[in-house]
């Protein structure tokens, strides 16, 4: 793949070093400079070869060149963020108070009129055997006419499926609909933190060569299947339609997953928005995704500009102990998956400082290493704010 996604860098030799089993005594040989994990051939153990350092500054390097579409970035951060109120406090998107910011943002040219923009379905979700009855999902139907400077303009639509990011507190006055919860017939269940700190690593059921995470692999797809049949008939249905897939924390990591689905399965070739994202996928995953989505532009007719953009960017914020690349995650980063799994009682506690503190004492193991998408944009410094990300895109 061609650009600064990828550096060139000396092969580090793997040989002699014995298997991170104690008890299995096989010595390594040696293997390819293009693996990160190699299996041991007599326990099976995943041992880390050394590339993974060299493999994330590939990936993970920001780049200060990408040029990413300023408007329909910026209702894309405002929907990952209006879907935690409608989760939780049953509040309406507010899309002409959206528009007025865009509008004073970026120009009058590019706000649309309100009434050419529809809520066209809100989706739930569900996990671990029990189902979350609040706004998981929802897609929204942007429709506009191209602000072009020259030329004949044209009417456009685009496509957002924007996905909710995770609610800690149980029903209370922070989260009165208990978003994030659900019931197995045991008691409540807090399934967004249960698939949180479900991190290991599975097959995606979309595209076998490449592993995921599985807790967020499970949520997505209790959603994907719904989720496609509306993409489906509204590209059908709109002229020049452009679908763009966005989320904020949990919700970016799901829609990493849904744009790498629908450009392998659906036919779809997607935006991709994900705001303070988790690492989400193995060596092979973020290579596919890279090849088919952050390598790749194309045009949205939305924007002044009449430019191809870039399919894929990844906003993240320095500090960030979630979605950060500073000082602060170095020798740590991308690393996921608990020694022992996570207490249910912790992650259904409702306590960000109690699943931090519980995540901090179960160290991550090296063997199961996560990559960042590529094209990351760093937007300043915040503690996963998704407030101070849209303040950083749309100015308040």
């Amino acid at each position: 793949m061609p650009g600064p996604l990828f550096n060139s860098w000396m092969p580090i030799p793997f040989v002699g070093k014995k298997c991170a089993k104690l008890t299995c005594g096989h010595v390594f040989k040696g293997v390819g400079e293009d693996t990160d994990l190699v299996e041991c051939p007599r326990c099976g153990t995943q041992n880390a070869t050394g590339h993974e350092s060299r493999f994330r500054s590939q990936f993970e390097t920001p780049r200060s060149s990408v040029r990413y579409p300023k408007a329909a970035a910026g209702r894309a951060i405002a929907y990952a963020s209006a879907i935690y109120g409608l989760a939780t406090h049953s509040q309406g998107i507010d899309f002409a108070h959206i528009e007025d910011i865009v509008g004073r943002r970026l120009g009058a040219s590019l706000r649309v009129d309100p009434a050419r923009i529809e809520l066209l379905a809100v989706g739930t979700r569900g996990a671990k055997g029990a189902e979350d009855h609040s706004a998981g999902w929802l897609i929204v139907v942007v429709r506009g006419t191209s602000p072009v400077s020259s030329g004949k303009p044209r009417d456009w639509t685009l496509i957002y499926v924007v996905f909710r990011g995770s609610r800690g507190d149980l029903q209370g006055a922070k989260n009165p609909n208990g978003a994030g919860w659900g019931d197995r017939g045991d008691g409540p269940m807090n399934i967004d933190w249960r698939s949180n700190f479900d991190g290991q690593q599975v097959k995606a059921h979309w595209a076998a060569d490449c592993r995921v995470h599985k807790g967020i692999s499970e949520l997505f797809a209790s959603t994907c299947g719904e989720i496609v049949t509306h993409l489906k008939a509204l590209v059908a249905k709109h002229p020049h339609p452009q679908v763009i897939v966005t989320g904020h924390s949990l919700g970016a990591g799901l829609a990493t997953l849904c744009a790498h689905h629908l450009q392998r399965k659906a036919g779809i070739s997607p935006f991709c928005f994900a705001f303070c994202s988790p690492r989400v996928g193995n060596l092979a995953f973020v290579r596919d995704f890279n090849h088919r989505l952050a390598a790749i532009r194309g045009r949205l007719w939305s924007e002044f500009d009449e430019v191809n953009f870039t399919r894929s960017v990844n906003f993240y914020q320095w500090n960030d102990p979630i979605s950060g690349v500073g000082l602060l995650h170095k020798g740590n980063t991308g690393k996921h998956g608990f020694r022992s799994a996570m207490s249910d009682s912790i992650a259904d506690s409702g306590s960000i400082a109690k699943q931090g503190g519980m995540a901090k004492l179960k160290r991550t193991t090296g063997e199961i290493i996560y990559y960042h998408a590529g094209n990351l944009y760093n937007t300043g410094t915040g503690m996963h704010e998704f407030t101070a990300m849209q303040r950083a895109i749309l100015g308040e």
